[in-house]
């Protein structure tokens, strides 16, 4: 069983990231009533808002799969490097110029076009999906410029809709907000590695996962303790600094100082938390 410490930590780290979904409900609310933004402003506030309400989603899932003390926390590393890419691209996309946000929803136009007809072909197998009915290119508004931009000279679809990596996107996010880049690079160092091994399937992700750092075997009471000291503190950071990194961009470009003392009061909950865990293995 956990002991009272390990208990009141889990309790802690999990009202943080709840707390946090309140901010992003009360940002999403500011953004759905703004009346004095920007035609720019405007157009990016809704390009992000639905990406803030999946960051919203996301997190709740989390808290879903770590109410009871389980191994449905391994699930949470794919949803946490979610949360954290996301508030990458959310804050991306609010510190750039408004062809970064067009540029998203002209990726989304084309990819829900492209739906309509898929097929996926290797030298043994095909595999085809096709729509009863495919609307024309030119039915859909902007389409047939989105299809442009997102072809290559080959006739191949352009799968990824930046082409900026995600360091790239954090260093521009750091020339608007630097604060914002130093959280959301904390929560990305804190979840890429590991995430990507469980997401992947590889036999390092699975023994990361049930066993020690050193890759002894635990028992059940370092079990316990590794859901909480390890993972849990993992996914925590992932999820907290991700959502903060996209909460500060958007205080800023939409000029919402009322979240700024909520955010700040939040990081002093976490930094007593942090400080209270050194020397804690």
């Amino acid at each position: 069983m956990l002991n009272k410490d390990a208990i009141e930590l889990k309790s802690e780290l999990t009202s943080l990231m709840y707390a946090q979904t309140r901010l992003l409900d009360f940002l999403i609310h500011q953004l759905v009533e703004a009346n004095e933004l920007n035609e720019e402003q405007t157009f990016i506030a809704e390009t992000i808002k639905i990406m803030l309400q999946s960051i919203g989603v996301s997190i709740h899932s989390i808290l879903k799969l770590t109410e009871s003390l389980d191994m449905a926390i391994k699930d949470c590393f794919g949803i946490a490097r979610t949360v954290s890419e996301m508030s990458i691209n959310v804050a991306y996309i609010a510190s750039s110029d408004v062809g970064v946000a067009r540029r998203a929803q002209m990726h989304a136009l084309q990819k829900t076009y492209r739906d309509f007809h898929r097929t996926s072909e290797n030298s043994e197998i095909k595999i085809e999906v096709r729509a009863k009915k495919t609307p024309t290119r030119e039915d859909i508004g902007d389409l047939p410029e989105a299809l442009e931009m997102f072809t290559n000279k080959k006739g191949k679809e352009v799968r990824t809709w930046s082409p900026k990596t995600l360091d790239q996107k954090i260093k521009i996010i750091g020339k608007f907000n630097k604060k914002a880049s130093m959280s959301l690079s904390v929560s990305k160092f804190a979840i890429y590695r590991h995430s990507s091994e469980l997401l992947h399937g590889s036999y390092f992700g699975v023994r990361y996962f049930w066993t020690s750092p050193s890759g002894a075997k635990l028992d059940r009471a370092d079990v316990e303790n590794n859901w909480v000291y390890s993972h849990l503190i993992t996914i925590f950071t992932a999820v907290f600094f991700g959502t903060a990194g996209v909460i500060e961009t958007c205080v800023q470009k939409f000029d919402i100082p009322d979240l700024n003392k909520h955010l700040d009061e939040l990081f002093k909950k976490a930094n007593q938390i942090i400080f209270s865990l050194e020397g804690v293995s």
